[in-house]
């Protein structure tokens, strides 16, 4: 990494030591550095990085883990990120410790104007295995054709309009159901952050003991969330593999994201804009393409005059204006022939 030359290095994960031992530490034992710790200074120093958390938060104490044998709370999970791409970062938080015995750090950039992603929706047949939807469906579908089937609508318009209905009230409910589940989650997240504060000040098995069983249930609910996420990629990948469509689509998206690029520097101003990035592209190379000479300059005219090109003798004139024989496509062929061979 010490060789590395950019202008924009991120370095984030367990470091497994501390940066400040007063504010990255809460233990009342003596702290001893280890080898790793001047190498990450120096890297830090060669490097121009700065730690983000503690950059937005400069006097604040907040942990990343817990050491049950010592007894003592440390920060030890870092985001490192050049000094000059300090200004695109929005925020960053640590948070508790849900399922993990070390807290996840969250960091939050902002590199231009933030693009709404589009989708088209999609029937979830994971939906087909709750009893209480199947139930629903079936009263939806009874009550609407006892309400519409009228002697004034042909049945074409009350099929048109029964799927219209129908995936209204399947959007409701699984905006319903997805609702219940996330607040779920905030809730055992919330009482878990609020418990692991608890218990750094007061550790009791009786508070550890509420914790497992906590993060038990967290576990259970982001385990079935990421389920229904592998079943629909699952779902797609099978209808779409073979196909010319919408999954060839994003995944060309996705090769186009990877080569975007996100910021340009002009002087000692960052651009982060796609309109002023592409400006300055077409600045640098309309500068680089403009020809300094005109027909009409000294120059110009007498840019060619030293130079003295071969003449052509009669018989390779003769040779260049005859036509094609066969001898010399033969010894075409032979020579690509060749050049494909070498390739191979």
């Amino acid at each position: 990494l010490l060789s590395v030359n950019s202008d924009c290095t991120c370095i984030g994960g367990d470091f497994n030591l501390i940066l400040d031992p007063y504010l990255d530490r809460q233990s009342t034992a003596r702290y001893r550095s280890t080898r790793t710790h001047p190498v990450l200074y120096n890297l830090i120093s060669k490097q121009s990085l700065a730690d983000i958390w503690r950059f937005l938060h400069p006097k604040d104490l907040d942990f990343t883990f817990y050491s049950a044998p010592h007894n003592s709370y440390m920060r030890l999970d870092y985001f490192l990120l050049s000094n000059n791409f300090l200004r695109i970062v929005t925020s960053a938080t640590i948070e508790a410790k849900y399922i993990s015995d070390h807290a996840s750090v969250t960091v939050t950039f902002t590199l231009g104007p933030p693009q709404s992603p589009s989708s088209n929706w999609r029937f979830n047949n994971g939906l087909l295995s709750r009893k209480d939807f199947s139930d629903k469906c079936k009263d939806w579908i009874t009550e609407y054709f006892q309400i519409n089937v009228t002697s004034d609508l042909s049945y074409s318009t009350i099929w048109d309009a029964f799927k219209a209905y129908l995936r209204g009230e399947i959007l409701k409910y699984s905006a319903t159901i997805g609702r219940q589940r996330k607040n779920q989650i905030h809730e055992l997240e919330t009482e878990l952050k609020s418990l692991d504060s608890l218990y750094r000040q007061r550790p009791t098995i009786d508070v550890l003991l509420h914790i497992r069983k906590l993060k038990f249930r967290l576990n259970q609910l982001l385990t079935t969330e990421s389920g229904l996420i592998t079943f629909a990629e699952d779902t797609l990948y099978y209808a779409g593999k073979n196909k010319p469509g919408r999954m060839l689509a994003n995944y060309l998206k996705g090769k186009r994201r990877a080569v975007k690029i996100a910021a340009i520097r002009s002087g000692s101003v960052l651009l982060t804009s796609q309109k002023d990035i592409a400006n300055q592209f077409y600045d640098f190379y309309k500068q680089l393409y403009i020809s300094k000479l005109t027909p009409s300059s000294p120059s110009g005219a007498t840019f060619l005059s030293h130079l003295t090109p071969p003449p052509i003798t009669d018989a390779q004139k003769l040779s260049l204006n005859g036509p094609v024989t066969c001898v010399e496509i033969q010894n075409l062929y032979l020579l690509l022939k060749n050049v494909e061979h070498q390739e191979a």
